[in-house]
């Protein structure tokens, strides 16, 4: 029997207190930031529509339609994902095998954009995920159970009560999620607590979300920000954007301004070289383009109140207005702009390899071949 979104809205919006809107000046601020930061990213496209791999492409996507800027951008980046050579590479084929998350990240991304989910460069990507799902409500692992669950709860069918179950079944002790795809006894980690709220609140799932709330409220950093889940790892932009979003779409705004705060923290000013500026380093350390790239898509859903359970392409406009650094020139619609407004070339971006620490390969799961080995590992796991 299947959920549908609205099925448990009301018993999540008692249990959190459900809010989607950022106050005021909070949004009206960190909106602006995000724009800047899409106007960024814009000019790192490549010349074929892509950021270097499908999931990072998907990224930068959520990062376009929750900023609600740089549709065509949008929509090269789709036509890109849809190219045959791309999709099959990254979630398998009916006569190989669909890769779960891999997957619902692309019916995700395809979703947002407002693209046609039943025929995706030929493919039915709901239909391939729903394919996918066992007898128990189960998908190949944790990520894979949390993408799904978000993006079935979002789609015009719902999502299957026992999938639910099953992804808050696999909650920490603690209240958070982890690599386990039991739960109980492990030890929470912010970015898979990210996801999965965004799957428990699209789906309506109330005390589980309440729980996950709890606990990244808990682990929440005084400057505002969160860390990886790995030993000495640094607060960072990737997990504060995510956790920024997580908190906003269920309720809890103190914390997500703390959050949207320390992210923009990290974005390249007005003082920055030009072809930084809008940019979010990972970290403290300092800007690395190589990194950087992730670092903003994955951030900018966190600005802007739209997370992932909320995606919505119907308002989205072609303009790229950039940071407003005092420039009295109007940028054209759909030019990405630097600081002086005029336009940021759009070189292609070859060899930039993602720098992020290694284990901080819970970010790197969504963007290339790294998901893969780790889903491997999961399934194992699971028997």
């Amino acid at each position: 029997m299947l959920s549908k979104v609205l099925g448990r809205t009301a018993v999540v919006a008692a249990c959190v207190g459900l809010s989607v809107t950022l106050t005021t000046g909070t949004a009206a601020a960190s909106t602006s930031q995000a724009r800047g930061a899409v106007t960024w990213l814009a000019a790192q496209a490549h010349d074929d529509g892509g950021f270097g791999d499908a999931g990072l492409t998907a990224d930068a996507i959520f990062a376009f339609v929750s900023a609600d800027a740089g549709s065509q951008y949008t929509a090269a980046a789709v036509e890109f994902l849809s190219d045959r050579s791309v999709l099959d590479g990254y979630i398998g084929t009916a006569e190989a095998g669909f890769r779960a998350p891999q997957t619902a990240k692309i019916l995700l991304a395809a979703q947002a954009a407002g693209a046609d989910v039943t025929d995706f460069g030929g493919v039915n990507l709901e239909a391939a995920l729903r394919g996918l799902e066992g007898t128990d409500g189960r998908f190949s692992g944790v990520l894979a159970q949390q993408l799904s669950v978000l993006v079935l709860a979002r789609s015009d069918q719902g999502v299957s009560s026992a999938a639910v179950d099953a992804l808050a079944g696999m909650q920490c002790d603690d209240g958070g999620y982890s690599w386990s795809t039991t739960g109980g006894a492990c030890t929470g980690d912010v970015d898979f607590t990210a996801y999965a709220l965004a799957g428990l609140l699209a789906a309506g799932e109330g005390v589980a979300s309440e729980r996950a709330l709890n606990w990244l409220e808990s682990v929440q950093g005084e400057s505002g920000g969160f860390t990886a889940g790995f030993p000495g790892a640094p607060e960072n932009s990737n997990s504060t954007g995510l956790a920024a979003g997580a908190l906003a779409s269920g309720g809890r705004q103190a914390a997500a301004d703390k959050a949207v705060a320390f992210v923009l923290s990290l974005q390249q000013g007005c003082d920055a070289p030009a072809d930084e500026q809008g940019g979010i380093a990972y970290d403290a350390s300092g800007f690395q383009p190589g990194n950087a790239i992730m670092a903003t898509a994955q951030s900018v859903t966190g600005l802007t109140g739209e997370f992932l359970d909320t995606l919505d392409f119907s308002d989205d406009t072609a303009e790229l207005p950039g940071l407003d650094c005092g420039s009295e020139t109007t940028p054209s619609e759909g030019e990405a702009t630097d600081a002086a407004g005029g336009p940021v070339a759009q070189l292609p971006v070859t060899g930039s390899s993602l720098t992020i620490p290694v284990m901080a390969g819970v970010l790197a799961l969504l963007v290339g071949a790294t998901l893969l080995v780790v889903s491997r590992r999961r399934v194992t796991a699971t028997g």
